[in-house]
């Protein structure tokens, strides 16, 4: 008992960080005009925004829905966790990576560019869409493929006797499964699009097609006009709390999976069918695949003589120092939140938890700089410290919303058996963490990957001086020097794909872990 309340304590960096925010955002002393949400530039900017994160989370969610479907009746089983992994390193992937090589294809001098039509512009909504589609496109549709193999196969087997027609299995068979998953994607790359910075800030081109997350920065970090950044950040914090209690309230999402539960085939396939179903299928994995093709064929052996390897060798180890430290300290913080996941205050515990997926990351940089700056502490001494404990909030969702349900149900098997032991708090940590140690590791393991991508807080806190790879890419590709950027890219992407790698292997282990369970109490 004594320990479920100690760790309440754990929540005390989130509540200090939240609160420095907010009364950065509410009682810095300078001058906010609040007549400025009545200004046509700042009307423009919220209405561009908006419109493009409808417009990507759209055409994400249906484009992978429509293309997990065609996948799953053409009977698409070659390589297919292979094609998973490849979908989910492309969610996780760093933006600037994929920015780099749309910029290898579309840009002024992209391998596609004798192709395009003469009055061709990348920046804008057109270049926004395109990445936005990169980046979350594969993502939905590695859900919806593990959704549609994972109805059951007593349902497959009734609709077939049924004779049910494809109107019908999807009314009756389809939608109910991939109802919940449909809405909480969309709510999640409206969110992410909607709070889209590196895409936005890299092929957005100019006041036009500006978000408020990059309106935000420009306001700080150029115009030093931090009334402006204030109320903006409040703009969009606002917003994106009312889209994330919607995508709550319509869907659920569980987007970690192996993917390994294979359906058998059902429904007879037809020769056309089948052929182009696995001609879309090589045309897909081409797609996924174009912007680090376009990396690849970026670089020219002469590139690779004269890039300076040692001065990347600071921005990697700072890059990954960053990111460690942030999961490492996640890990700890979510493993003190453990005993409150049972509690009666669970619900309570789960929203502090998780309060990062709904704060946008640029808003609480942007306020915890305001708090820090009106109160005069010097924080360009100790950058790094802010970035590490601003992102441990931001990533700490991920790691929790794998270990929480886990945990609970460990709880509700073992609890009684250690009360009657009488083991020691000691004693049970180590036995939780190591029944929990597939979920600790995959958690673990995403919350580094997103840390490692950071863009927005390093922006407002990180200096020019100490850059981490992903700003470092931005850096040469805003200068246009595409074949050092090409190169940092694929260093950046190689160790992406190395813990993607990890982390499919050990889903691969839960999956295993989850089917004996099954098979034990059955």
């Amino acid at each position: 008992m004594l320990a479920r309340y100690f760790s309440w304590f754990a929540y005390l960096p989130i509540g200090i960080i939240l609160l420095m925010a907010f009364l950065g955002l509410s009682h810095f002393n300078h001058d906010i005009s609040w007549h400025l949400l009545q200004d046509t530039y700042i009307i423009n900017i919220l209405s561009f925004s908006i419109q493009q994160a409808i417009l990507s989370s759209l055409a994400s969610v249906v484009l992978g829905y429509l293309s997990a479907r065609i996948l799953f009746y053409g009977q698409c089983k070659k390589f297919r966790k292979i094609f998973l992994s490849l979908c989910l390193l492309s969610f996780i992937l760093p933006s600037f990576i994929l920015i780099s090589g749309i910029l290898s294809l579309f840009g002024a001098q992209g391998i596609l560019q004798p192709w395009l039509p003469a009055d061709w512009q990348l920046y804008g909504l057109s270049g926004i869409l395109i990445a936005h589609l990169w980046l979350n496109f594969p993502f939905a549709l590695r859900i919806f493929s593990i959704n549609f193999q994972a109805i059951d196969h007593t349902s497959w087997q009734l609709a077939r006797q049924l004779k049910f027609s494809r109107w019908q299995l999807f009314c009756l068979l389809e939608w109910p499964r991939m109802r919940a998953s449909f809405f909480g994607l969309l709510g999640l790359i409206f969110l992410l699009c909607f709070n889209s910075f590196a895409v936005v800030l890299t092929l957005g081109g100019g006041p036009k097609s500006s978000t408020l997350e990059v309106a935000i920065f420009q306001a700080l970090k150029y115009d030093f006009n931090l009334g402006e950044a204030l109320i903006l950040s409040w703009l969009q914090f606002g917003i994106a709390s009312l889209a994330f209690l919607i995508s709550l309230k319509l869907g659920k999402l569980v987007w970690l999976s192996s993917g390994e539960h294979q359906a058998p085939s059902i429904f007879p396939v037809s020769r056309f069918t089948f052929f182009s179903s696995h001609i879309f299928y090589i045309g897909l994995c081409l797609i996924i695949l174009l912007p680090l093709i376009a990396l690849l064929m970026q670089i020219e052996l002469s590139d690779l003589v004269n890039y300076a390897w040692l001065s990347l060798l600071e921005p990697l180890v700072y890059t990954i120092t960053l990111a460690g430290i942030t999961a490492l300290l996640a890990f700890l913080m979510t493993s003190l939140f453990l005993p409150t996941f049972t509690s009666t205050w669970q619900n309570t515990s789960y929203f502090l938890a998780c309060i990062g997926l709904l704060t946008p990351a640029m808003v609480i940089a942007v306020g915890v700089y305001a708090y820090l700056l009106g109160k005069q502490v010097s924080w360009f001494t100790t950058p790094s410290l802010w970035i590490i404990l601003i992102n441990t909030l931001l990533t700490l969702p991920y790691l929790v919303n794998q270990v929480r349900s886990p945990y609970i149900v460990y709880h509700q098997h073992y609890n009684h058996l250690q009360r009657q032991l009488k083991l020691s708090f000691f004693k049970k940590f180590t036995i939780a963490t190591q029944w929990l140690s597939p979920y600790w590791f995959i958690g673990t393991l995403v919350t580094f990957l997103f840390a490692l991508g950071d863009v927005s807080v390093f922006a407002i806190f990180g200096q020019s001086d100490s850059p981490t790879l992903p700003w470092l890419i931005y850096r040469y590709a805003s200068t246009y020097k595409l074949a050092d950027a090409a190169i940092t890219s694929w260093v950046l992407l190689f160790i992406c794909i190395l813990f993607v790698f990890l982390l499919e292997h050990y889903l691969q282990a839960k999956y295993e872990v989850s089917i004996y369970a099954k098979n034990q109490s059955t």
